[in-house]
């Protein structure tokens, strides 16, 4: 049995270009990090930033609902908290520094979703770990 491949959907193609355009858009405007956004990165000043630390207050009130949801149920825990930080006034955006320009771009909503996936896990394991 032969297995095709899907067709290409039109409507994929299209936010793709619109998400390059965006991206083409904001990257002529300088990208100045704000108490809201969250750096991404591990460590030293990211860490100290107040929106970092402002996710890992947010994440510490999740921490038990994360750690008892199932796959499914804690991804959408991450996606809720990477809405709420893009609804705050002014948005917050998780942004990373380019190595070879030293701009700061939006890494957008997955990556975004990885890293308040990883700031949940830290707090559901400094649970674990400190002493009762």
């Amino acid at each position: 049995m032969k297995i095709q491949k899907p067709a290409k959907s039109e409507s994929k193609g299209k936010s793709q270009s619109k998400a390059i355009r965006i991206k083409k858009a904001m990257s002529e405007e300088e990208v100045t990090p704000h108490g809201n956004d969250i750096l991404m990165g591990r460590g030293g000043k990211n860490n100290q930033h107040a929106g970092n630390e402002q996710l890992r207050n947010v994440c510490r009130g999740q921490r038990e609902s994360y750690r008892l949801s199932s796959k499914k149920g804690k991804s959408h825990i991450s996606r809720e908290i990477v809405a709420y930080v893009r609804s705050m006034d002014p948005p917050g955006r998780f942004l990373k520094k380019d190595a070879l320009t030293g701009d700061w771009e939006d890494v957008g909503d997955d990556a975004a979703r990885e890293k308040v996936s990883q700031v949940l896990r830290d707090a559901v394991s400094a649970i674990h770990s400190s002493p009762s």
